[in-house]
């Protein structure tokens, strides 16, 4: 059973200090029958990648929220430590195709 430091420098690792999503229990469960932490931390980034993939940008008067990059940012996580935890089992990172709009001067 993962202890309470354990889960608490774990939360950091996934962004959720308070517990809402992902239990105490819940991550002692995942924690402990995790084989690499690294992987475990790049499924959960996916996890939430895929919860923020409802949110869209808005936009009321002066106001506005760019919600869709909280997607972004949770599949760049996910790929960060996707990474890691292919240089622990010793393999090669992925490739992935990248693709960026044509810019015409």
């Amino acid at each position: 059973m993962a202890t309470a430091a354990e889960i608490a420098a774990f939360r950091f690792t996934i962004d959720e200090q308070d517990g809402a999503v992902y239990t105490d229990q819940l991550l002692s469960d995942r924690l402990d029958s995790a084989t690499n932490l690294n992987r475990l931390a790049s499924t959960i980034w996916l996890e939430k990648a895929a919860k923020y993939a409802r949110l869209v940008d808005t936009q009321e008067g002066t106001s506005r929220r760019s919600l869709s990059q909280l997607q972004e940012h949770a599949l760049l996580m996910a790929g960060r430590y996707s990474g890691l935890a292919d240089a622990e089992d010793g393999t090669l990172p992925s490739k992935q195709t990248q693709t960026r709009a044509i810019e015409r001067v």
